[in-house]
């Protein structure tokens, strides 16, 4: 594939439509609905295009841009790889939901990263946007940040339900710090990791929501069913866990005897003297991240 990254209509409009991937960078342009259609106009005739990396954070973003969008999901049947780029802009629960019923158009996408921190999306445009991804039975790679939104507790059922419906699903990364959700909230997310038996990656960014030990106790009880697992990463920075739930963690982690790679971030919590020691003994672990204070 040709890497083609353009960061100006100027660049955008000479690109040769023959190309299969693209990089589009229009962050914090201030652009108007007008000018985001030009560059939809321009990837729709990109007729080979498979992989599409835009970025359209910080543009004031709203409902009226998302139908734009999906205007030309319709004509990108080809795209196997998105990386869309929202964050920070004035997405409500409808511009949202409305976004999840483009994504439906694109029936071949294997991976899917969006970005949707720092917006206005509540339990109701979370519940309503999972729901509809959870279409596409496609997925091996998912990524989605909800950082800074009001995903609750409705948010993370569905999130649970997307893993579970999605048995090819091997890399999954969520960033859902600052979101209100609680132990039930990673306890829901937790039961779908379970039931995702092909899951090889995961990564998890959990700051700020009032985690307890239940929580990261049903996290560990549920992530020992995940045989495949290589590579976990888990951002607890700021939440309420003691070392009860770090050490069932470590118990449980013994289960995935494929972990190579295990990153843990648990700054401001209730952890006093964890035996890192434990972590390093896990089997064949050749990398270990740890960051306590």
């Amino acid at each position: 594939m040709n890497n083609n990254k353009v960061e100006s209509f100027e660049e955008l409009i000479v690109i040769n439509k023959n190309v299969e991937e693209i990089n589009v960078n229009m962050k914090n342009k201030q652009l108007r609905l007008k000018e985001i259609g030009e560059i939809f106009m321009y990837l729709n005739r990109m007729i080979k295009l498979v992989e599409l990396r835009l970025d359209l954070s910080c543009n004031g973003v709203n409902q009226e841009t998302i139908q734009c969008i999906n205007d030309s999901f319709t004509k990108m049947l080809n795209l196997q790889k998105l990386s869309l780029e929202l964050s920070q802009n004035q997405l409500s629960d409808e511009g949202i939901s409305d976004l999840s019923t483009g994504l439906m158009y694109l029936k071949n996408l294997t991976h899917v990263n969006i970005g949707l921190r720092m917006n206005q999306i509540t339990p109701v445009g979370a519940e309503k946007f999972l729901l509809n991804l959870k279409e596409n039975s496609n997925l091996q790679h998912l990524a989605l940040s909800f950082r800074n939104n009001y995903v609750g507790n409705k948010g993370t059922k569905q999130i649970g339900e997307l893993l579970k419906s999605n048995k090819s699903l091997k890399h999954f990364n969520l960033n859902i710090g600052r979101n209100f959700i609680g132990s039930q909230g990673l306890s829901e997310i937790s039961n779908g990791i379970k039931d995702s038996s092909m899951l090889e990656v995961v990564s998890l960014d959990l700051g700020e929501n009032n985690i307890e030990d239940a929580g990261i106790e049903e996290f560990a009880k549920c992530v020992k069913y995940c045989r495949n697992l290589k590579s976990l990463s888990l951002d607890l920075w700021n939440n309420q866990i003691g070392n009860q739930g770090i050490y069932q963690l470590y118990i449980n982690l013994k289960h995935c005897i494929q972990l190579k790679y295990l990153a843990l971030f648990y700054e401001i919590n209730k952890v006093e003297s964890p035996d890192i020691q434990k972590f390093l003994k896990l089997r064949k672990l050749s990398q270990f991240k740890h960051t306590l204070n």
